[in-house]
């Protein structure tokens, strides 16, 4: 290529069984730059890509991302305690999670909460989040679902829907003083069908949490039975192979922010039959790049747990 701000160049195509012509190339930098951009017609289109196409377990990614985002809003205000986790069941079918950290004033729910890419958590390797989508991943499960913040003093409560345009609205509903703790809590319609299978999720997600949330609407047995961890057969620094028998044979996973990513096996160089199953590696938060759905990470020469 050639670099000049005013000259055109060409160079030869030659295809086969096609006449050779002649391509013109266009170097240096032009004033005249189209960037891109999204019409306000194609709106609610990339919003519904954003909302159904961007995470393959939907109820898992609800779990996750509210989960992630009760965990960093803790560590932002220092809170030390354990967020809550409510599981659905028949009599009360929603799922939600309660954060004792700064909360959200009206103006953060406006400018930052309800805008795709918006966060302020790119600058820190102490937090999970950083794309500023998980906070609309409700979307990705349901029509609706309800943000209340508890900040200073007054509890806002927002309903987050898809409304006619197909772009989604947040609208508050009500405004009242209270007492209790600054902090955020998402609330989730749940379906009856999936009740089951969001109290599977939920126990399987905080199965590798350093500090798990307390969880409401679950036993210390059921705890227990699927928090197990395997006998440690093999370990080094941040990494360990675990002892399990032929039919209980636990998928090999890399662990960065408490959140376990299946492992490629077959994908690793030089060893693709050592890695397939019964391995944990860790990672700090920043050392693995996450691909867009967030349940795996894109870098495979990197992984770890």
């Amino acid at each position: 290529f050639f670099f000049s701000s005013r000259r055109r160049h060409t160079r030869l195509l030659t295809v086969t069984g096609v006449q050779t012509c002649a391509l013109p190339i266009w170097s240096g930098v032009s004033s005249d730059g189209i960037s891109f951009g999204i019409k306000e017609e194609g709106l609610s289109h990339i919003f519904n890509v954003l909302r159904n196409q961007l995470y393959s377990n939907k109820i898992l990614a609800v779990i996750r991302e509210y989960s992630c985002n009760a965990y960093d809003a803790h560590t932002e205000a220092g809170n030390e305690d354990q967020f809550v986790v409510t599981c659905p069941t028949f009599l009360s079918p929603e799922f939600s999670v309660r954060d004792f950290g700064l909360g959200l004033s009206p103006n953060e729910v406006r400018d930052i909460y309800a805008f795709y890419g918006e966060s302020t958590k790119r600058n820190s390797n102490e937090l999970i989040g950083q794309l500023g989508l998980g906070s609309k991943s409700g979307f990705a499960y349901g029509e609706n679902f309800l943000i209340k913040s508890f900040y200073c003093g007054t509890l806002y409560t927002y309903n987050a829907f898809i409304d006619e345009s197909k772009k989604g609205q947040i609208v508050l509903l009500s405004e009242e003083p209270t007492s209790e703790h600054n902090g955020v809590e998402i609330v989730i319609p749940v379906k009856p069908k999936d009740i089951g299978s969001f109290k599977e999720s939920v126990l399987l997600f905080f199965k590798h949490f350093s500090k798990r949330p307390k969880i409401l609407n679950v036993t210390e047995t059921e705890c227990a039975e699927w928090w197990r961890q395997d006998k440690v057969i093999l370990s080094g620094e941040g990494w360990s192979f675990h002892a399990a028998s032929s039919w209980d044979r636990k998928p090999s996973l890399m662990i960065m922010g408490n959140i376990a990513y299946p492992i490629d096996g077959a994908a690793i160089d030089n060893f693709p039959n050592v890695f397939h199953h019964d391995f944990i590696v860790h990672f700090g938060i920043g050392e693995l790049e996450v691909s867009r759905s967030e349940e795996h990470t894109s870098e495979l020469q990197s992984q770890s747990t």
